[in-house]
């Protein structure tokens, strides 16, 4: 039984990292550019136009974040006027760059919208919604996202929670450093 589970797992986990990969990839060949050495972790939602997505160098960007770069509401107004949305959907909205710049973390399902610009070096809470223009070097969070920390604050507010792990840990030895940080 231990052998099974054991297999599934491993299937498991070659699926999804070939599915997640294959994401990545296809919003690269559809024109998004991506910077030197950022990573993606999990699974991520580029959109329908990923050709407007610019994501500078060293950016993480963690499991369900989401880029939109069009709004489709537009054609209410039109379909209040009389309009039928078969000659509307696909065929009327409205379109949006995102650029994020060098050094940026976005936190786990954070959702980035259209016409959004982030600069170097932020941090962007997990579930934020963003939309509008940042500056470097702060942090910013919640629904719509604004602007709640500037990174040197951040640092010195964590600097005594950090913990450093060494490459060749094992996820035992992690944990017990974890558990002991936190007690």
């Amino acid at each position: 039984m231990v052998f099974l589970h054991k297999i599934l797992n491993f299937i498991f986990k070659t699926i999804f990292f070939l599915y997640r990969k294959n994401k990545l990839r296809l919003a690269l060949i559809n024109g998004m550019n991506v910077g030197k050495n950022s990573k993606f972790i999990g699974i991520q939602d580029f959109g329908s136009e990923p050709y407007l997505i610019k994501i500078g160098n060293q950016c993480l960007i963690t499991d369900g974040v989401r880029f939109i770069n069009h709004d489709g509401g537009i054609q209410v107004p039109f379909i209040k006027t009389g309009e039928d949305i078969d000659n509307i959907y696909g065929k009327k909205s409205i379109f949006g760059k995102i650029e994020i710049g060098d050094n940026v973390f976005i936190g786990s399902s954070s959702l980035i919208l259209m016409d959004t610009y982030i600069g170097d070096n932020t941090i962007i809470a997990a579930g934020s919604i963003v939309k509008g223009t940042f500056p470097p070097n702060c942090i910013i969070g919640g629904i719509p996202a604004r602007i709640i920390s500037d990174i040197e604050s951040y640092h010195a507010k964590n600097d005594s929670k950090l913990i450093i792990f060494s490459e060749n840990e094992s996820s035992q030895l992690r944990k017990k450093k974890i558990i002991k940080i936190l007690d």
